[in-house]
């Protein structure tokens, strides 16, 4: 059986550069043996839409002593330990990840 992390990212407005969450889940012989879940401090300065915390629930209270966008990406990379990565919103989630992963110096 396969190996392999599932993915999810919540944003806190309508940029893809707003991550304020993610949640990951490490899949093995068809058991969850871990999880990787962290708040973000978004990298924009855009602030919250009502329409996105309405969905999630996540506040800017919630994200203000977060981590930044780089330190949770190196926890990202490390997790998934190069593991193949799913994710339901595949379109979605992916296009995060890629547009975001630039930022990191």
């Amino acid at each position: 059986m396969v190996d392999w992390v599932t993915i999810d990212f919540e944003t806190a407005n309508y940029s893809g550069s707003s991550i304020c969450s993610v949640g990951m889940a490490a899949v093995k012989d068809g058991e969850i043996k871990g999880r990787f879940t962290s708040f973000v401090r978004p990298a924009d300065g855009d602030g919250f839409a009502s329409f996105n915390m309405g969905l999630h629930g996540i506040t800017p209270e919630m994200v203000r002593e977060a981590p930044t966008w780089s330190e949770t990406l190196t926890g990202i990379l490390a997790f998934a330990d190069g593991r193949p990565m799913v994710a339901h919103n595949a379109a979605f989630d992916f296009g995060r990840l890629h547009e975001n992963h630039y930022d990191v110096a």
